[in-house]
């Protein structure tokens, strides 16, 4: 059976008014520039005085290009910027309230407060920064894939390249996707010529062909714009950092608390029967967890300059760890639980493969950045968030849980004059 094709809901809509109520409050309370949104707007002049590929621009122009279009008709501006972000953050809103939520007619309609109101979104769903256009890029073909049109999919994620280049990840992991689509439904239905095309689960190779020659054009116009493609110079060049891994485990311990703590009575019987059962394997695993955090702590090293500011959120447990002491051995303590509970969580998810494809893909996609920021993990989030099988009642709390961070955020952007 076909997956029926949804609908927009009445929360997309209250969605969409809340991303504009949002960029009215930015608007009136914060009008100058916020932290990277000069870099942005001077990249853009950059583009409107002749020089399409902006000097020391640590991303492809796409964004300022479109932004540098638009000011031709309305005027350079600020608010036509964030304007721009805000229509790119409504459009993915919509998107991703039509991806089906499953194959039976029954299934509920999928809402996107998950989406909207992700802590690590919200603050920039209507600043002048391009991770909510990158983002918009990759809910559109999690929409086009889900209605078996990877070559939209796959033109979608080459304009997301356009705009950032780490999409490219994203790219290969839809592809990947399809792949494991394609063979698990072989493996289900030997007569793919009958039973598998009656379903209308019937895909050929050529799905996969179009990310694929995506790709080569996408790694082509990379190459041509290597000087910002690739950010060779000063603190965005590419180099491993694996505080990285610890904002991970950070994010995913604080974001999905409320998961956790619904969990904890399982995870801790879990952990008794092991210990009864399989006692030596509970030593051992006991045994490796200190060894690693040992390793750890001695190499621990908070490397990156920007990353020593305490203005900003994301800082301030980086820093804290910095002194070799309690406080270091709390945080990776702290950052291994949340890597921990995630992977036990999502090893019980009906769409467990696909998941681990995610972290696996994440983790290629975290492995050349230097500098550590939450907003890096928007893509991961919001994927996850889509693949998950939450509960109604998981939903509810969480959706509630986001909401409350992302007011926080909120009120320290706009009176504090700090982000994540």
């Amino acid at each position: 059976m076909r997956a029926v094709p949804a609908k927009p809901t009445m929360g997309a809509g209250l969605d969409v008014g809340l991303l504009l109520a949002w960029l009215l409050v930015v608007s009136w309370l914060r009008p100058g520039a916020i932290i990277d949104e000069r870099n942005h707007q001077w990249a853009i002049g950059q583009v409107l005085a002749g020089n399409l590929t902006p000097p020391h621009l640590p991303m492809v122009p796409g964004y300022h290009w479109l932004a540098a279009l638009a000011s031709l008709v309305f005027g350079p501006s600020l608010t036509l910027c964030r304007a721009i972000t805000c229509l790119f953050s409504a459009g993915m809103v919509l998107l991703y309230s039509l991806i089906p939520v499953g194959p039976r007619a029954a299934a509920p309609a999928r809402t996107p407060h998950l989406l909207v109101l992700l802590p690590i979104l919200f603050p920039y769903s209507v600043l002048a920064y391009t991770d909510a256009a990158g983002l918009f890029f990759v809910i559109a073909a999690a929409w086009a894939w889900h209605r078996r049109r990877d070559d939209w999919a796959a033109l979608f994620m080459a304009c997301g390249c356009l705009i950032r280049q780490v999409n490219l990840v994203w790219l290969v992991f839809w592809a990947a996707l399809r792949w494991l689509q394609l063979r698990e439904q072989r493996h289900a239905t030997p007569d793919t010529s009958s039973a598998a095309d009656e379903q209308g689960w019937r895909y050929t190779p050529g799905g996969i062909r179009a990310y694929l020659l995506a790709a080569v054009g996408v790694g082509a116009v990379l190459l041509a714009l290597r000087e910002t493609a690739f950010a060779t110079t000063g603190l965005n060049r590419p180099n491993p950092n694996i505080c990285n891994l610890y904002m991970a485990g950070f994010l995913s311990l604080g974001l999905w608390l409320p998961l956790w703590i619904e969990r904890l009575p399982g995870e801790w019987r879990a952990l008794r029967q092991l210990a009864r059962e399989r006692p030596r394997a509970a030593i051992l695993l006991l045994l490796g967890v200190i060894a690693l955090i040992e390793l750890l702590a001695a190499t621990y090293e908070n490397r990156h300059p920007w990353n020593w500011y305490p203005s900003f959120v994301r800082n301030l447990p980086l820093i804290a760890m910095e002194p070799p002491g309690p406080a270091r051995v709390l945080g990776i303590c702290t950052a291994l639980l949340g890597l921990g509970l995630l992977v036990h969580f999502w090893w019980s998810q009906p769409n467990r493969k696909q998941l681990l494809m995610l972290s696996g893909f994440t983790s290629v996609y975290l492995l050349p950045l230097y500098l550590v920021e939450a907003r890096y993990f928007i893509v991961p989030f919001a994927l996850a968030d889509l693949l998950v099988d939450y509960t109604p009642g998981q939903r509810r709390r969480l959706t509630a849980w986001y909401a409350s961070i992302s007011a926080l955020m909120a009120w320290l952007l706009v009176f504090r004059h700090t982000l994540w």
